[in-house]
């Protein structure tokens, strides 16, 4: 998170940057404070919006997160496939909850995410999530 980088943060700045955080929105909140986005962020809207919020953000092209880049492409992209996926096998809370909270944990503490291209994490995220349904077919069988 941004509070850590200068380590102050006045605890409103801190408060809000939690909230957007927890709510999916991290995208937006260091868009509109003019921060730059770590490739880990990118995880963010995925680990905790609701469905109709990333229904939203793939058919605007995540106008939210900022100007057209490959990185807003392959967001909207694993978005959608993500939502394809809690339909075929299960609740989007439950994939949040199983796989992406966690990616997204892991991500954020690794150093060598800061150099990944949008490809890198695309791969990344679709192979937590496809562990994740070998994982259940596996126990299923």
């Amino acid at each position: 998170m941004m509070w850590r980088a200068s380590g102050r943060a006045a605890p409103d700045e801190l408060a809000a940057e939690c909230e957007a955080f927890l709510a999916g929105r991290y995208l937006e909140y260091l868009t509109r404070r003019g921060h730059p986005i770590p490739p880990w962020a990118w995880t963010n809207p995925l680990a905790h919006s609701r469905e109709e919020d990333l229904r939203i953000m793939i058919s605007t092209r995540g106008r939210s997160m900022g100007p057209p880049s490959r990185w807003r492409h392959a967001c909207c992209y694993v978005a959608g496939e993500l939502l394809d996926l809690a339909e075929r096998r299960g609740p989007l809370a439950a994939l949040q909850a199983a796989v992406l909270v966690p990616l997204e944990l892991e991500l954020v503490s690794r150093r060598d995410v800061a150099g990944w291209i949008p490809s890198t994490w695309v791969e990344t995220t679709m192979s937590a999530l496809a562990d994740r349904h070998r994982m259940r077919r596996g126990t299923a069988q």
